[in-house]
């Protein structure tokens, strides 16, 4: 756009927007007896015309996002007639399809801030047909700068425009969240760093869980939360501000002409959009570290290291918070699915404590004992749910899918300082002493110690409060464990649980001298 065109344009829109508070004023925000019928009909008159010298589509919308008025050119390219459009709200015949951001127009309503021009916007017509446009909002200010409504200029974009924005979202967005890239930042940190953009504050965020999202729920849930994470960021920033996904899990921000105070409440924000979001148990977290450039002469490298320094910082303090939060999330998670597996998880837990008390184990050792047997099945929190309430034995499928709970809860476990020493055992719990167990099929006193007393507890436990077949009786329970030892169990500690038994309940039951 030339220079001489756009001074014209920028004239149009001051003379429209002057139109348009005197046409409010007559209706009711000054005296009807100071402005005569007339006198508003040629003001109408030449507010219309304005609209339709201007060769971008405009809508009008007041502060209510209700449509006051709109040009020819506006119904052609949305497909909606004047009569139709206005008095109506704004998103209802102005429908983008771009599901990685807001429509800008609220934001514009709130702030009074032009919106950046966005290109390669798919519109959806009335008639149902779509077409690339491109777009660019600006707010209509009143007295003292009051927000009183907002403009939208937007068109249809040519093959070349189309080409050119497909480039530049292929070379400086990110294709799975829409951000911009690493390669862009480098642009506009380059941009920005000028005394006309100071104070420059930069926010570097690091997003919790994404790993073990990625792991326990698969790839699609971890992308789902790095979406969702996109999105809150478009909700929070202004239309001046940059957010860039750096890689991976981390994010940076620009915010020119922000004050360090402004940026921690864009922080508070962030965090404040966050809270409650989850992708199944996991909840959204973020650590964000800010710095801010006040000085021509400040580097903004090292700023930049001020914020990843305060990042890192915070992210430590809040790291056993976050941790233990997530894994209670998912524990609840897993037993709101099945009643059954909470029981079934208590009662080991008190077992395997009671029994490893009788094996004169230390106090410590009899803690994670108990911790261990509540999170031995935490790993079928991936599974289908509905796998959890079918009997056994299950279809190949299914079978094939149950296995993997073990390898899943100890990736989990292993992602938590408080519970990585019981991923072992976890891991463990349906290896066989002859060998002929999985996931690894070890054998004797190769199966961890842990992993081979939750696999008697955890028995016991099954057989005698199955919810899908008659339940053993005690005896009968402890002559299935007295029949495994030397095969499924370690004949040594079946003995030593048989002993326990009969102390407790007065039950005994013999092993089998072929064992």
């Amino acid at each position: 756009m030339s220079i001489v065109l756009a001074i014209f344009l920028m004239a149009c829109l001051v003379l429209i927007f002057r139109q348009i508070v005197l046409i409010r004023e007559n209706r009711g925000l000054i005296a009807r007896d100071q402005i005569s019928t007339a006198a508003l009909e040629v003001r109408q008159r030449r507010y219309n015309q304005l609209l339709r010298a201007l060769s971008d589509a405009i809508i009008v919308v007041d502060i209510d996002g209700r449509v006051e008025a709109l040009n020819e050119q506006a119904q052609a390219l949305i497909g909606y007639s004047a009569e139709e459009a206005i008095r109506q709200p704004y998103e209802q015949v102005y429908t983008i399809i771009d599901p990685n951001s807001d429509n800008p127009m609220t934001n514009t309503l709130r702030t009074g801030q032009v919106s950046e021009r966005r290109s390669n916007l798919t519109l959806n017509r009335k008639d149902g047909q779509q077409v690339q446009i491109t777009e660019k909002v600006v707010p209509l200010l009143g007295d003292h700068g009051k927000v009183e409504g907002a403009m939208c200029l937007f068109r249809n974009m040519s093959e070349s425009e189309i080409q050119e924005a497909c480039l530049e979202q292929l070379t400086f967005r990110d294709s799975l969240t829409s951000l911009y890239n690493r390669a862009f930042f480098e642009v506009e940190l380059h941009r920005l760093d000028s005394a006309e953009y100071l104070p420059l504050s930069l926010m570097i965020g690091d997003l919790d869980g994404l790993k073990l999202t990625n792991d326990i729920f698969g790839h699609a849930a971890g992308d789902e939360l790095l979406k969702t994470v996109a999105r809150v960021f478009s909700e929070v920033v202004r239309p001046n501000d940059r957010v860039f996904r750096w890689g991976g899990d981390e994010f940076v921000m620009l915010l020119p002409r922000t004050s360090t105070e402004e940026a921690a409440r864009i922080r508070d924000a962030v965090m404040a959009k966050l809270a409650g979001k989850s992708i199944g148990p996991i909840k959204l977290h973020m650590t964000l570290g800010w710095a801010t450039k006040e000085r021509v002469e400040q580097d903004i490298r090292v700023v930049w290291q001020q914020a990843d320094e305060q990042m890192y910082w915070m992210k430590t303090v809040d790291r056993t918070s976050f941790q233990r939060q997530t894994l209670e999330s998912i524990s609840q998670e897993l037993f709101s699915r099945s009643a059954a597996e909470k029981g079934h998880g208590e009662r080991v837990g008190e077992l395997a404590e009671q029994f490893g008390a009788y094996l004169g184990l230390a106090e410590a050792d009899l803690g994670k004992l108990k911790m261990a047997g509540y999170l031995h099945d935490i790993g079928k929190v991936a599974l289908e749910p509905e796998i959890l309430h079918k009997p056994f034995p299950l279809e190949p499928q299914d079978q094939h899918e149950m296995k993997r709970h073990p390898l899943v809860g100890f990736r989990l476990l292993n992602f938590f300082e408080d519970t990585a020493d019981l991923a072992d055992g976890v891991l463990a719990h349906h290896e066989w002493w002859d060998g002929s167990g999985y996931p690894k099929g070890l054998q004797g006193e190769k199966i961890p110690l842990l992993g081979r007393i939750l696999a008697i507890m955890e028995t016991y436990d099954r057989v005698s409060f199955n919810p899908f077949a008659r339940p053993f009786g005690r005896e009968e329970a402890l002559q299935l464990i007295a029949e495994g030892a030397g095969g499924k169990f370690d004949p040594n500690l079946v003995q030593s649980f048989l002993e326990m038994m009969k102390v407790s309940d007065g039950i005994e039951v013999a092993v089998s001298k072929d064992e």
